[in-house]
């Protein structure tokens, strides 16, 4: 390994009682794998012990806590207790390399996927519509609540080798979603629990705020302004170089999340130990017998989304193009 990637390989004191053996982490991402009830699927299980086998922490993909908040089909469900034997065998698989599990706990709101809502139509927190999906329904303000304490339920009893993160989106595109100031508030509430993680999701960890106040600013750098250094944050987004990942880590933020780069080359870090990243693979291949690790349906969808560079797609991207420097990806 080069001396300049050994950072990433530091262990790291996340709480008082846990370590996590080094600085990556599985980010969550929908894989549309889970069986249509809900529960865990064995193929499901294959594809996340593949991907978490050398991060120090693994983040499932979301879990609806509530029938009325799922969000895709074939989604993981924690609504029911007769959910849970699932959740544990797939935590099991998680753990087995020494990786840290993470369950992700969801409830769509404006998101949901209508289809498959009881009522047919999303409930968020306000009646903002999304491009490309059903008109939510605003709930009211103790309807909001009593999601939350569905989410709350899952860690019922107290134990100190539970981990409580909390991921959040600091810009979102639509007109009237959240934007950086939104964030900057929020954040200023957040920081005075007792979480143990804040974990910011954006496309391109190098990406800057588009609109209001901050624009034009870098929203790591924002971020890590607003967040004090006692609270861990990871950082994701488009880090398909070590290089990239020990400049995001350079900037005090210690958890590096490898989402797309994960997917397509479950040796990312492998690779890495052994002196091999120039060969890390950066795009999705056709036609791959292995495909890449992914399960069927979520290797067939990858290739046909407009979030996943393959072969003949975003070329300029993978390769530092100037054309698309500024371009952001999932």
């Amino acid at each position: 390994m080069k001396r300049k990637y050994e950072p990433l390989f530091q262990a790291f004191q996340l709480t008082e009682y846990i370590e996590l053996k080094n600085r990556f982490v599985l980010a969550p991402l929908t894989h549309l794998s889970s069986n249509e009830d809900g529960s865990i699927s064995e193929e499901e299980l294959i594809y996340i012990e593949n991907k978490s086998k050398d991060v120090g922490m693994a983040i499932t993909a979301a879990v609806y806590t509530s029938f009325n908040g799922i969000a895709v089909a074939n989604q993981a469900s924690i609504a029911e207790d007769k959910f849970i034997d699932g959740l544990k065998k797939q935590a099991a698989v998680m753990k087995k390399h020494d990786a840290k599990a993470i369950l992700q706990l969801q409830h769509a709101g404006g998101l949901g996927y209508s289809e498959l809502l009881p009522n047919k139509q999303p409930l968020g927190p306000s009646n903002i519509q999304r491009e490309g999906y059903s008109q939510p329904k605003s709930l009211e303000h103790d309807e909001i609540l009593k999601i939350i304490k569905e989410v709350l339920k899952v860690k019922s009893e107290e134990n100190k080798a539970f981990i409580v993160g909390y991921r959040f989106s600091p810009e979102e595109p639509e007109r009237g979603g959240i934007k950086m100031e939104d964030t900057y508030k929020l954040l200023q509430k957040i920081i005075k629990t007792d979480l143990d993680y804040l974990h910011a999701s954006t496309m391109h960890v190098t990406s800057n705020v588009k609109e209001g106040n901050f624009k034009g600013q870098n929203k790591l750098e924002l971020l890590r302004k607003w967040i004090p250094l006692e609270m861990p944050l990871i950082g994701v987004g488009s880090m398909y170089s070590p290089d990239q990942a020990v400049e995001v880590l350079n900037q005090d933020v210690p958890l590096i999340a490898l989402g797309r780069p994960l997917l397509i080359d479950s040796n990312y870090i492998q690779k890495i130990i052994e002196g091999k990243e120039d060969t890390i693979e950066k795009a999705l291949e056709y036609n791959r017998i292995d495909k890449h690790g992914l399960t069927q349906i979520f290797y067939e969808d990858a290739l046909k989304s407009d979030w996943m560079p393959t072969r003949d797609k975003y070329k300029s991207q993978i390769s530092g193009g100037e054309e698309d420097k500024h371009k952001e990806y999932k």
